[in-house]
């Protein structure tokens, strides 16, 4: 319950995906203080997203059915909480990062997809673009039909652009252009290039 422990696992919570991004290094010292904080101080709404966080780290180093352990109870704790403000992030992190060591890809399609709804009913933004990025990433490892890969790439990317997130944006129009290719609507000249994406223009900008 003290207030400067909250505020700063809050403040640490807050920097966490922007680490991931801008300086890897740092992330797993960022979770790991948040876990021992939680540990040593207690649990608050902020430590499942973490333990999620702790779990990938764990999945990085092959402890992968240690990984799974932690991720589980990371989602436990934010049904138990009912924090649904860090529900989206945590379901995200452990679907993204962990389940697909232990499951079939296609197991965190839906978890995926929930993130999504969930991250954009809490104005979580930013989540619910990864949660969008990832569900077409992981539906075309999975195997689905490229037709139907391609509708739901369309419409989270249209998502992703209204949202702002220009950088998911671009990445689901390479995935578009690549789908476009595999199902024969457009030509494969030995470079991602078409009607959505044009590497040779992302390699300069």
């Amino acid at each position: 319950d003290d207030p400067k422990i909250l505020s700063a696992i809050r403040i640490i919570s807050g920097i966490n995906s922007a680490a991931y991004w801008a300086m890897p290094e740092l992330l797993p010292l960022l979770i790991i203080k948040v876990v021992n904080l939680s540990l040593k101080k207690g649990n608050s709404n902020y430590s499942p997203y973490n333990y999620a966080g702790f779990g990938l780290i764990l999945a990085s180093l092959g402890f992968y059915r240690y990984a799974n352990k932690i991720g589980k109870a990371a989602i436990s704790l934010v049904e138990t909480f009912g924090a649904i403000d860090q529900k989206p992030r945590t379901y995200f992190v452990y679907n993204t990062f962990v389940r697909p060591w232990v499951s079939h890809i296609r197991s965190t399609l839906l978890p995926l997809a929930d993130s999504y709804t969930n991250a954009l009913q809490v104005g979580d933004l930013e989540f619910a673009s990864h949660a969008a990025l990832v569900y077409s990433y992981y539906s075309f490892l999975a195997g689905v039909d490229l037709e139907e890969s391609a509708r739901e790439t369309e419409k989270y990317a249209d998502a992703t652009s209204a949202l702002k997130q220009e950088t998911d944006f671009y990445v689901l129009e390479n995935y578009r252009q690549t789908i476009s290719i595999l199902s024969g609507n457009e030509t494969f000249n030995g470079k991602i290039q078409g009607t959505y994406f044009d590497e040779e223009k992302m390699l300069k900008t």
